[in-house]
């Protein structure tokens, strides 16, 4: 749901640091929700969603290449 949202202000004209702004809100506020709660019980698999989610950031534009996860 949130891909969706950022995409859809990404069409509209919202780039930049701003882009960087609304997704460091949105979507990391949702990774990061709980953290310490759950990441104990995270699996190698898990671990490999959440990486593949924000390099799809990263590529989209939504985050600088610094922030690439490998």
């Amino acid at each position: 749901m949130c891909g969706y949202a950022l995409e859809t202000l990404k069409a509209h004209g919202l780039c930049g640091q701003a882009l960087r702004e609304v997704t460091q809100a949105i979507l990391l506020a949702q990774l990061l929700y709980a953290n310490p709660a759950w990441s104990g019980f995270l699996k190698a698999g898990d671990m490999s969603k959440l990486r593949i989610v924000l390099n799809k950031a990263v590529r989209s534009g939504f985050f600088p290449l610094s922030c690439r996860i490998v």
